[in-house]
């Protein structure tokens, strides 16, 4: 089963809740995983930084969590949230796998089920990039 972006007030409303992940800026429980950066005026949006391209926001909010990730790596015995929010995403995309259902990523950027002239990159690509990725060396899926 694959992992699919959805527009948080398009398909994300339409989508089984079970297996609706949101990674706005709007979640509680993903808010780690959400981008601080924007190509918006600040005032529009819940973003910290402003850039002036999707494309920066995008290559920033990568660079932004592998740093964290890697901060994290080098204490081992700490608790790491960035690790442990992208497991427990993971976790879930295994179970819905197991159960031959989709996984859903909730943002704003882009809607892959109904998708406009609009929609644009999103930092949800990447983090299902990361999913894949883990899935795949586990599994031995190449």
């Amino acid at each position: 089963m694959t992992i699919k972006i959805v527009h948080m007030k398009r398909s994300g409303l339409t989508v089984p809740k079970d297996q609706l992940f949101d990674l706005s800026r709007s979640s509680k429980k993903y808010y780690l995983l959400s981008n601080e950066y924007t190509h918006l005026p600040l005032h529009k949006t819940k973003a910290k930084y402003q850039v002036k391209t999707v494309e920066d926001a995008i290559s920033n909010y990568t660079t932004s969590l592998k740093n964290h990730l890697m901060e994290e790596f080098k204490l081992p015995h700490q608790q790491t949230p960035y690790r442990s929010v992208l497991l427990s995403l993971y976790n879930s995309y295994v179970k819905l796998k197991e159960h031959n259902k989709e996984m859903y990523f909730g943002c704003w950027c882009k809607d892959e089920l109904n998708p406009k002239p609009y929609d644009h990159d999103c930092h949800c690509d990447y983090i299902k990039e990361l999913i894949y990725k883990r899935y795949n060396v586990l599994n031995k899926v190449y």
